[in-house]
């Protein structure tokens, strides 16, 4: 068969190319990149099957793709054949995998069919493209196949083909957004691998190097398509582990590119006003099909309309693992998605925004679930909550308004320690930040309503104490002293946040002495490079003079083109002749027409030199 054909050639293939690359590793004095001609040759065969013979095109490389049913096949073979003898080598040979080859193989196939031209190129809704989606699914299978939950040992080559942007990009701007959910699979199993060695301690070297790269794609993904991050946000965060922050900061933080984001530093910033806190987001997950299946989405209905505190047990013993082994597995007795999913089914259907009700079945529903729940349990309901803080949207505005109503009218103690834990541990590392983060903690700290700072555990510590205040002052503002008050000890700065009113002239005050002084660190900055541009020239034109006094004179001159000049007059003998003048810049010696090229010498015009320069050089900046 045809496959069959692919799988003897492939192995072939690496077999002899990675012979000559360890025999070329091992000779002495090797330096320079390594000869993957044959490879090349291999993954170049594959390509010329899919092609199209055209007489009108000369060269074979300008031949378009032949887009028919056979092609196609002739390609999903090719792979099938790729990935299988990739993986049973892989399992064969453990350590001494050779992962270069087969990401060169990869690589072309992936470049050779995205630069072929098709001889529909020019309608881009023709056949074309839909051949186009046709190879792109092939090639994700392909990854998908290969992910490093299957083959650990190609994970490194394997991230850097799905995030190529001849892949990533092609497969995420299909119309329709058809390659989404593809590449959504894909990275799954990325996220899937990475968060066992995530959840430890401490990362050896590799598992480091993994988790950098995967923060770069996914920069990449919230730079370029910020809406696939958005929308599978949820099935994101079901993966990956409490620990991994910035990740987690990463997905949450993206929002749709046709948004503008308030400033939410804005102290005038009203909230509930903003439109978009009325629109419910698009959420790509099947988290409602998790509730039905387990029948949950039934008893949190039934408990929003009848009240009935019976459901509420039965919905506890649902949220917990009754198969202690599955439990150990987990690392925690909680269905962790689960909980996620029924907390989003009961907070989206919160009626606390329509309602002036503090007690509607919601709120209800999560108090019990606090008194119940013990410290993992809560842990894990605050976390579910942080991860809907996000961009505008009526999920950040229901999620913003339950955790503060929970921070003020809890009974116990401990829950206000582990709202403060979750949204503090999340703005503490690097940016970006979620937006509904920040404007819930803003909110937290400036309200006096909430008293957050009368609270023991804020200053239980000394260092916990400057953490807290750190923080706070990044997001209100540096503080402002009143009357001539210093605000440099930590009791005066606890002070002044708890006696913290927000007052606009002196805040403006403020930020305008901020604005004058960073000007004017500009200005002298200006000044500074003005001196050192106007210094660097005088230096320049004095080498220039230098230079020009070096020359030597010309011993012919050229023929004059007009009728000779009479003789001057000699000069009496007693007299000695006067000096030979300087040439001018203008009277530059003639080359010769076998001696060496001289450097140019800038024309510099005579009064220049005498007179010197007359202001600053053009690059300069004007002084201030």
């Amino acid at each position: 068969t045809v496959e069959l054909f692919f799988r003897y050639g492939v192995e072939y293939t690496v077999k002899y190319a990675q012979q000559k690359l360890e025999e070329a590793e091992q000779a002495p004095g090797h330096k320079g990149p390594s000869d993957f001609g044959f490879v090349d040759s291999f993954s170049y065969l594959v390509v010329s099957l899919l092609k199209k013979p055209s007489e009108a095109l000369g060269r074979f490389i300008d031949w378009p793709i032949n887009l028919t049913t056979q092609a196609v096949g002739i390609l999903k073979c090719a792979l099938q054949a790729i990935h299988k003898a990739l993986a049973a080598t892989a399992k064969a040979q453990e350590t001494r995998f050779n992962q270069r080859v087969w990401h060169r193989i990869l690589m072309n196939i992936l470049l050779d069919t995205a630069h072929c031209p098709t001889p529909e190129a020019s309608r881009p809704t023709d056949l074309s493209q839909q051949y186009n989606w046709k190879i792109l699914q092939l090639i994700s299978d392909t990854f998908l196949a290969l992910n490093p939950m299957r083959v650990p040992a190609f994970c490194f080559s394997w991230l850097d083909l799905i995030s190529h942007k001849q892949f990533m990009t092609r497969i995420l701007n299909i119309p329709q957004r058809r390659g989404w959910l593809l590449f959504q699979r894909i990275f799954m199993g990325l996220l899937n691998f990475i968060g066992p060695y995530l959840a430890r301690i401490r990362m050896s070297d590799v598992i480091r190097n993994l988790y950098k790269c995967t923060l770069r794609t996914l920069l990449a993904l919230l730079y370029d398509f910020p809406e696939f991050l958005s929308e599978y946000h949820m099935i994101f965060c079901d993966v990956i582990p409490w620990q991994c922050v910035q990740i987690r900061n990463l997905i949450l933080a993206a929002f749709p590119s046709s948004m503008k984001l308030p400033d939410p530093f804005t102290h005038s910033l009203k909230v509930d006003t903003l439109p978009e806190m009325k629109v419910s987001p698009t959420i790509q997950s099947t988290y409602l099909l998790k509730l039905m299946i387990c029948g949950l989405k039934a008893d949190v209905d039934n408990w929003i309309r009848t009240g009935d505190r019976g459901l509420l047990e039965n919905i506890i013993k649902k949220l917990m693992y009754s198969d202690p082994m599955v439990a150990l597995e987990a690392g925690t007795k909680y269905n962790v998605p689960l909980l996620n999913a029924t907390i989003l089914y009961a907070g989206a259907n919160c009626l606390f925004m329509q309602s002036k009700d503090e007690r509607s079945p919601s709120l209800v529903f999560f108090e019990y679930l606090l008194e119940h729940f013990d410290t993992e349990g809560r842990f894990w309901m605050f976390t579910t909550f942080a991860n809907h803080l996000r961009f505008p949207n009526m999920h950040t505005y229901c999620f913003s308004c339950i955790i503060l109503w929970l921070f003020s009218n809890t009974r116990i103690q401990e829950v206000r320690e582990q709202i403060t834990r979750v949204l503090l541990e999340r703005l503490i590392v690097h940016r970006p930040h979620p937006w509904g983060l920040l404007i819930t903690f803003i909110e937290l700290i400036k309200n006096g309503r909430y008293q957050f700072w009368g609270f023991d555990f804020v200053k239980s510590d000394q260092q916990l104490q400057k953490l807290f205040t750190s923080v706070a002052f990044t997001c209100l503002g540096q503080p402002i002293p009143t009357e001539g008050e210093p605000v440099d000890t930590p009791e005066a700065q606890l002070n002044y946040l708890k006696a913290y009113k927000f007052n606009e002239v002196a805040h403006q005050h403020f930020r305008q002495q901020q604005i004058d002084a960073q000007q004017a660190a500009l200005r002298a900055q200006a000044h500074h490079h003005a001196q050192q541009a106007a210094a660097q020239q005088v230096v320049l034109q004095q080498a220039a003079q230098a230079g020009l006094a070096q020359q030597p004179v010309p011993q012919q001159a050229p023929p004059p083109q007009g009728p000779p000049a009479q003789a001057p007059p000699a000069a009496p003998p007693a007299q000695a002749p006067p000096p030979a003048p300087l040439p001018r810049p203008q009277e530059a010696v003639l080359p010769q027409a076998n001696a060496p090229k001289a450097k140019a010498v800038p024309q510099v015009p005579e009064n220049a030199l005498r007179a010197g320069p007359k202001g600053p050089p053009p690059t300069a900046m004007p002084p201030p």
